[in-house]
């Protein structure tokens, strides 16, 4: 739970960029554009049907004609090239018609009925431009032009679960198809990336009688552009239960991988070489610039060093013992890449657990426990915050808060002025004063009589009693503390939990990269994915393994 290791984690069988395409693909999911009219500029409307599991829904994009200037990843940086939503059902003109009238109002804009999520996206304007241009002339996109941007468009805002009068995931039901966390994300989010290849192709079409299509393979290559910022450490800290679950899930599927033991002619141990390999090839092709230049030929030189240590032909190799010597022989981000590829030994056991991917948030209306038990808790727990230092004026660098003007999460120095109001828990001081309150009044104490005195403490306590089955659950730091690298937890929640590829951190506050890449396109939901289908080889570029 140290931050440096939480945001070392790599995309995995567990991430949901990667688990949605697969339940998509296993499920039987259908996609049949219902309506696609578009004029020469791009704007116009498009939609989807999306058959799923005996339930119907419908995506709606309202495109507009690219703006210059003002573009970003922003929600409120100027004008969206695409708005979209995902509904329940086929969406009627009523509620198309609200969301043409609302979306554009962003935090003032109100949803219909039935509508699952709201999000909006942008051109990539010069690769976008680039892939037109050659389908118009009757060729593919360049390779080295594909391996620079590996997208047409950007997301800008996904939003669901009760923001904007959306539907809360909570209403779902576990029957639902889209009852795991962030599959209707997620399905927004692969919906963008088809409309985004089907707009392309339009207008090559609208350029040139002899445009061509997309081939299968660079469809199937690109993805969906995506990014966030540090407003992800508020959702890592209110989402404690959530966060642990998966933790627990990811080192269940790896524990379970951990304990075999792989025969030369095991094809798992095939398996696992195999994908080492495919990782390489995907890091070497990529092409996104960095300010560190250097670090995707050490990740591609660490993968290889992994690979030859699966393919030594000793008797037998022990997955434990290749994690442990891993650790110790390559970079955090190329060991968390091997531990993800091992996941992949063990498939059954990763649909098996995500079926008991439901949790209850809710936080206890009054605490139960006695006070001998919640400094039990604290000991076996918090033993990491004895370690921070709590006290010095840098321990208290920052403030968390949220910006009235453009509510979003952001952060500001104890000097800033005007001091905003802290919106962030502050965890490890709330436990160090519980635990100090509990000394001196005495762990024999009653409850009730505890937080007559110590009212301020019943949160913590709650906290406390509402994650005592949960082994992961807070980072062991202090985010308000002048050292605290924010990006760790940002890319814990992007990089490790929605499985974003080719992430770039951004001017220490963003972690950007892309979503899907190796996917099926709607055309090709039908044939089974080929194993290592997210490390995709880079179209015109093939690789021997």
């Amino acid at each position: 739970m140290r931050p440096e290791s939480l945001g070392a984690m790599q995309p995995s069988a567990l991430s949901c960029g990667r688990y949605f395409v697969e339940l998509m693909v296993a499920r039987g999911w259908r996609i049949e554009p219902t309506v696609f009219d578009l004029d020469a500029v791009g704007a116009g409307i498009a939609r989807y049907a999306i058959h799923a599991e005996g339930h119907v829904f419908e995506f709606v994009a309202l495109s507009n004609p690219p703006v210059d200037g003002g573009r970003s990843g922003r929600v409120l940086d100027g004008a969206r090239d695409t708005d979209a939503g995902l509904y329940e059902g086929r969406a009627t003109d009523d509620q198309i018609a609200t969301m043409r009238r609302e979306m554009p109002k962003i935090y003032g804009g109100r949803a219909s009925g039935d509508t699952l999520i709201w999000c909006r996206c942008n051109r990539s304007m010069r690769f976008f431009n680039h892939v037109v241009a050659r389908l118009a002339e009757g060729l593919q996109p360049d390779p080295e032009a594909i391996a620079e941007t590996g997208y047409l468009m950007r997301n800008v805002g996904i939003e669901g679960n009760g923001i904007y009068g959306t539907r809360p995931f909570s209403e779902y039901g576990q029957d639902h198809p889209l009852a795991l966390p962030y599959m209707a994300q997620m399905l927004a989010g692969y919906m963008m990336r088809e409309f985004a290849l089907d707009l392309a192709e339009h207008l090559a079409r609208v350029a040139s009688p002899d445009a061509v299509p997309l081939s299968r393979e660079v469809r199937h290559y690109l993805g969906i552009g995506n990014g966030s910022a540090i407003g992800l450490v508020f959702f890592v800290y209110n989402r404690p239960a959530f966060i642990g679950r998966w933790l627990e899930m990811r080192e269940r599927l790896l524990a379970t991988a951990a304990s075999l033991r792989l025969a030369p002619g095991d094809p798992r141990r095939h398996l696992l070489s195999m994908l080492l390999a495919r990782a390489a090839d995907f890091a070497t092709t990529d092409r996104i610039a960095r300010q560190d230049a250097q670090s995707r030929t050490r990740h591609v030189a660490a993968l290889s060093r992994l690979k030859a240590l699966v393919d030594d032909p000793a008797d037998g190799l022990d997955i434990a013992d290749l994690l442990h010597r891993a650790r110790d022989l390559v970079p955090a981000d190329a060991a968390e890449t091997l531990a993800s590829c091992c996941m992949e030994l063990v498939p059954d056991l990763r649909d098996r657990l995500l079926e008991t991917f439901f949790i209850r948030e809710t936080v206890l209306p009054a605490p139960r426990m006695s006070l001998q038990q919640i400094a039990d808790l604290i000991a076996r727990d918090y033993g990491w915050v004895g370690q921070l230092d709590l006290d010095s004026p840098q321990a208290a660098h920052f403030i968390w808060y949220q910006s009235i003007s453009n509510d979003e999460p952001r952060r500001c120095t104890r000097f800033d002025t005007p001091l905003p109001p802290n919106m962030l828990r502050d965890v490890a001081r709330e436990v160090r004063d519980l635990r100090d309150g509990i000394a001196a009044f005495g762990s024999e104490g009653d409850m009730a009589t505890y937080l007559l005195v110590h009212p301020a403490h019943r949160a913590a306590i709650q906290r406390i009693e509402l994650l005592a089955d949960a082994r992961f659950h807070t980072p062991h730091c202090n985010p308000f503390d002048a050292g605290f690298d924010a990006l760790s937890l940002v890319r814990l929640v992007m990089i490790g939990f929605y499985g974003l590829d080719r992430p770039v951190d951004f001017l220490g506050r963003n972690a950007r990269g892309i979503m899907f890449q190796g996917a099926p396109s709607r055309d090709a939901l039908g044939a089974p994915l080929s194993p290592g289908w997210f490390y995709p080889e880079l179209p015109g570029v093939s690789h021997d393994h």
